[in-house]
């Protein structure tokens, strides 16, 4: 429903139609890449060994023709669960993390349309939760159908089908989700009901993809996260927390984009529920040695009201670490994520003038690692550190309390007029705490 974004997926890099160099999209026109981005902004006077500080100051959905929202998650084939990414690669049938009666069942690509239900905080909207309204198969009743394409030899070879469909007629039909920028027939999807009303996703609107242009190529692929960011897909990237990138070229060159309606931490089937979002955001300019704990920054970091949380991946820095960089989507793996995240905190705590041991012991007594993504090529883990810990919180306070919302980390008292979901789920989360307690 909405019309710009529409146009956009119609297009490629030559221009609207069905041919291999118009219907392909992303940084070469081959169909690499996913993400419509807002970008790339130049902030005037930054310069490499600088930090960007981007505040999330609101965001909400964004109303169709009939004043309605939707989002869609889709079980994609690089999904975790589809064992073809990482080091997972072959292992899916043998952890029976998708079944079915048939090879054809265990690759099914299945796609979940959400509807976006509203309450209200006082005088103001808010986004609660998205309801599910109907599921289909992605490609179904031959539902992907273009002009013959280019051989797949030509195709983008992360995106690469073994064989490719057969050209018969002067016309492909697609069986799965092969490349970015193929349009769907929806008049031929079959959609079944029968899961409307069956559960519902609390909202958690976030920024999946926000960062800095790289030093090393001149276009990057915008599905691997990067030391400057890019594609971190972690659900904390909401109203009220503020994102570190560290400046790799003149004026930082911010983008971004990859809305999401709610996510869980790891991304499992390979998306968020993906939605078009309005924000609003305040961008700043950090100039180097500045601020002593982001002296050399090389991750991506973000603040809340009450914690920091360190990012790393499986490769610091994909783009200078392999040959060719693509090779990421073969090559990640969890261990290496999480080594690379406890490094990086580390460092933060070091900057901030801890010793190398006392940085350990915060980090293993009081730090929370999680799994961000397990899908984006070059997985994601994060850590979350406490600024009561460290004492940069207020010392008149002695207790913490964790929370786990998008954003911000301590209890919501603001409000916007769609934004987000603490207003919401804090009317949920703290009574259901409170019975948890009683029982």
């Amino acid at each position: 429903g909405d019309k710009n974004l529409e146009e956009i997926f119609a297009w490629g890099p030559k221009g609207p139609g069905t041919t291999h160099d118009t219907v392909m999209r992303g940084m070469t026109g081959s169909g690499d890449g996913v993400h419509v981005l807002t970008g790339p902004i130049h902030v005037e006077g930054a310069e490499p060994g600088d930090t960007i500080k981007v505040e999330i100051l609101d965001l909400y959905p964004r109303m169709n023709k009939d004043n309605e929202a939707y989002g869609v998650n889709a079980a994609a084939r690089w999904g975790f669960h589809y064992g073809t990414n990482g080091k997972m690669e072959g292992k899916s049938a043998l952890l029976g993390l998708i079944t079915g009666a048939a090879d054809t069942d265990t690759k099914r690509e299945m796609t979940h349309v959400y509807k976006v239900v509203f309450g209200k905080n006082g005088d103001d909207k808010v986004a609660a939760y998205g309801d599910p309204v109907y599921s289909a198969r992605y490609a179904q009743n031959n539902a992907v159908v273009t002009d013959c394409l280019q051989q797949p030899s030509e195709l983008p070879e992360a995106t690469r089908e073994p064989t490719g469909p057969a050209c018969i007629d002067g016309k492909q039909t697609w069986t799965g989700y092969t490349f970015p920028g193929l349009l769907t027939d929806t008049s031929k999807v079959k959609k079944d009901t029968s899961v409307a009303g069956r559960f519902k996703i609390p909202a958690n609107l976030h920024v999946g993809s926000m960062g800095l242009a790289p030093s090393e190529v001149d276009f990057a692929d915008s599905i691997p996260p990067m030391p400057y960011g890019g594609n971190l897909d972690n659900r904390r990237i909401g109203v009220g927390a503020a994102m570190y990138y560290p400046v790799a070229v003149a004026g930082g060159l911010l983008s971004m984009g990859d809305a999401h309606f709610a996510q869980g931490d790891g991304e499992l089937d390979g998306t968020a529920i993906e939605m078009s979002i309005t924000g609003k955001f305040k961008i700043s300019l950090i100039k180097k040695d500045a601020v002593k704990s982001f002296a050399n920054l090389d991750f991506p970091l973000l603040e809340n009201v009450n914690e920091w949380v360190v990012h790393g991946f499986s490769y610091q820095n994909y783009l200078t670490e392999l040959d060719p960089p693509s090779a990421v989507y073969g090559k990640s793996s969890l261990d290496r994520a999480v080594a690379n995240t406890m490094r990086n905190a580390r460092t933060l705590l070091m900057n901030k003038g801890f010793t190398e041991d006392e940085a350990i012991t915060i980090l293993s007594a009081t730090g929370d690692f999680g799994i961000t993504q397990v899908v984006d090529g070059n997985w994601g883990a994060h850590c979350t550190i406490p600024k009561f810990a460290i004492k940069e919180l207020d010392e008149s306070s002695v207790t913490y309390k964790q929370y786990t919302f998008a954003g911000t980390s301590q209890e919501y008292s603001g409000g916007s007029r769609t934004g987000g979901g603490p207003p919401f789920v804090t009317g949920l989360l703290l009574p259901l705490a409170l019975l948890l307690r009683l029982y």
